[in-house]
């Protein structure tokens, strides 16, 4: 464990490569602390799932480090890691006839005693997690008979389950409707102050990251663009050139955040060629 004053996951001068794109991302310096919740964005291809599968331990940094609790995240046992981070892919199964209750026990597997039986302690945490999460009504209904909302909530009650220090999250909210995209990082807020867990969450939704968000880190090409709280990088200045989009601000009488409006895309620069022709 950490004190307040380290940060539970550090990015250390950290570059990755493809065999097709060996510099693509480049040095990338990070502190992220307890009780924080980061929004990871940036338009396609910005690197926003390589760098979250860099800070989960699931890829290998081509230089620098990652440390989790002040410690090299490659000299961390699985079985340790799998205690102190817990990952959501973008791709969940939702199609299983497992009942959600035993889905959350499974989050249970990196404490039991040879990964085979839950007990007592077990039941009682993926309980707790599932009351955390508004899921216990689900308890003993399959995975599948579950809207796509519903079991987004069972597979982040697995996750904390886990009883991580780190959560990190691959676009939670793709395809859900907007009550559950706005009730998951909801969620994902009270998780982290409640329960001082640091949360990272990749998401294309730059209004929901300006609103839940402690943290912003602004991805495009490989490059960190900016990062710091949502006031500093969620605006129309900085936004506009990196999604090539005009942007408004505005905001709601009962907001403390200004709301980003999408007015149109700006020409790319062969089309602006055309055009000139």
């Amino acid at each position: 464990m950490t004190d307040e004053t380290t940060p539970v996951l550090r990015a250390a001068n950290v570059t990755f490569g493809f065999p097709n794109r060996p510099d693509f991302l480049k040095p990338l310096s990070l502190d992220m602390f307890a009780g924080q919740c980061w929004g990871i964005i940036g338009p396609n291809g910005a690197g926003k799932s390589t760098v979250l599968r860099l800070l989960a331990g699931l890829w290998t940094p081509t230089s620098g480090q990652i440390l989790l609790e002040d410690r090299p995240l490659g000299n961390i046992p699985w079985h340790q890691r799998a205690k102190r981070t817990a990952f959501l892919p973008q791709q969940l199964a939702h199609d299983l006839t497992t009942s959600a209750g035993d889905i959350v026990l499974m989050g249970r597997h990196p404490y039991r005693r040879l990964g085979l039986f839950d007990n007592a302690a077990d039941r009682k945490i993926a309980a707790q997690a599932m009351k955390s999460t508004q899921t216990i009504a689900f308890s003993d209904r399959p995975l599948r008979t579950l809207s796509g909302g519903e079991a987004q909530r069972v597979h982040i009650a697995a996750a904390l389950a886990q009883q991580p220090s780190t959560f990190l999250l691959d676009e939670p909210t793709a395809s859900l409707d907007l009550h559950y995209q706005l009730s998951i990082f909801e969620l994902l807020q009270r998780l982290a102050i409640e329960r001082h867990l640091l949360v990272v969450v990749v998401t294309h939704d730059i209004n929901l990251a300006a609103r839940f968000c402690t943290h912003v880190l602004l991805l495009n090409d490989g490059f960190e663009i900016a990062a710091g709280p949502p006031a500093s990088v969620m605006t129309p200045e900085v936004l506009e050139s990196v999604y090539n989009v005009e942007l408004a601000s505005a905001r709601a009488d009962h907001d403390t955040h200004p709301w980003l409006v999408p007015l149109k895309p700006k020409s790319m620069p062969d089309e602006a060629q055309e055009d000139d022709t």
